[in-house]
């Protein structure tokens, strides 16, 4: 079979979508199928892309002018007539509604090739900047409707894309987000050259350093906790974002130097020392589809407090050994649920937590697209 996998976003960023549509990209390629990338150039600043590392083609465009005239979104176009040259793709994958979906199917249409669309959350949910654009979100719903089959990460997002396309108008099938289990239970050693302490015990937050993770909450729990005489341990926060500078203010003014420390972001053998060696993870998001902390947590055997969002909710809700719900938005609920963990820490069992993750397993994820995929081909 030949893919095309179509996302705005891509590495050399390492967000959840990036790590999502390469960890796909690679399981195709090793069960035998050719796969190609089709996506936009990193922004200024945000890296250099390293396309020839790959074990597969990835065709690139410039950022568009605009997302909401159609001018500026053939730069897409021509990319999708680059990579369709290269690799005669029987199916087009796109990340995210918006802008790939209307733009897929546009071009798909004259080849009569089928469309899946797998949406993350920010593109559909009820506070997602494109719902304010009328025209914008005239795309999206109308590309969710008529793409040949859309997919949803969470309950949250399958009930979301129903209230869109319709109750009964077609399957959404649940695929969610997976996880290498066994890459990283593979221990490894500390390097001295890390900016951590190998012998302090340390709480980690690993994620973007943005207003939607709600990091500001969790700097205002520990201040509490500290200036009660309640806290004791270090707070490793791990990641980089446009919020950075003002939360080290807030750590500064809040006394919280020596209790506090970013570390920017982190990738390969020191995330996983982080996850390995943690106390437990803090996810204090405000808004969530399926994050791979998550899943990257529990692989760990490493439990978490995080808010009840998406599908967070679901995962602790059902499965209270993985870890304690909060209260997005509220810093005394999450100071609460902290000192929750701090007292039950024992009770959580690394191994049930790593086997829950197994089932989470890459090869199972990417099995369940492909079979999409050849019922999508097979219908057209």
């Amino acid at each position: 079979m030949n893919i095309c996998l179509l996302t705005p976003t891509f590495l050399p960023k390492l967000g959840g979508v990036e790590i999502i549509v390469s960890s796909l990209a690679d399981q195709y390629i090793r069960a035998g199928h050719r796969v190609i990338v089709v996506t936009q150039w990193p922004r200024k600043g945000r890296g250099l892309a390293q396309d020839h590392t790959l074990a597969y083609p990835v065709v690139r465009y410039r950022r568009p002018i605009s997302f909401v005239w159609s001018f500026g979104l053939r730069g897409i176009t021509k990319a999708l007539d680059r990579a369709y040259k290269e690799l005669a793709f029987d199916v087009i994958h796109c990340h995210l509604a918006f802008p790939a979906g209307p733009v897929a199917l546009a071009y798909a249409k004259s080849r009569n090739i089928p469309v899946v669309i797998t949406t993350h959350g920010s593109d559909i949910r009820l506070d997602s900047r494109y719902r304010q654009r009328k025209s914008l979100w005239e795309k999206i719903s109308r590309s969710l409707r008529e793409a040949d089959a859309v997919t949803a990460i969470s309950d949250e997002m399958k009930s979301l894309l129903q209230q869109v396309i319709g109750e009964s108008s077609k399957e959404i099938p649940l695929i969610p987000n997976a996880v290498d289990v066994e890459e990283f239970n593979n221990p490894v050693r500390f390097d001295s050259t890390w900016p951590i302490h190998p012998d302090k015990p340390f709480v980690l937050y690993l994620g973007g350093l943005t207003h939607k993770k709600g990091v500001n909450f969790l700097m205002e729990a520990i201040s509490s906790l500290s200036k009660a005489g309640k806290w004791s341990a270090k707070l490793i926060v791990a990641g980089d974002g446009s919020d950075r500078r003002e939360l080290e203010e807030l750590t500064r003014a809040n006394g919280l130097s020596q209790t506090v420390q970013f570390i920017g972001k982190v990738e390969g053998a020191l995330k996983k020392y982080l996850l390995q060696n943690c106390r437990y993870v803090v996810m204090p998001s405000l808004t969530e589809g399926f994050p791979l902390v998550a899943l990257e947590a529990f692989s760990c055997g490493k439990p978490l407090v995080a808010s009840s969002v998406g599908r967070l909710t679901e995962l602790l809700s059902e499965n209270q050994n993985l870890g304690l719900l909060s209260v997005p938005g509220d810093s005394s609920l999450l100071a609460d649920a902290i000192m929750k963990m701090e007292s039950q820490l024992q009770n959580y069992k690394p191994e049930p937590i790593r086997n829950f993750a197994r089932q989470f397993d890459w090869a199972k994820v990417s099995q369940a697209y492909l079979d999409l995929y050849r019922r999508v081909i097979n219908a057209k």
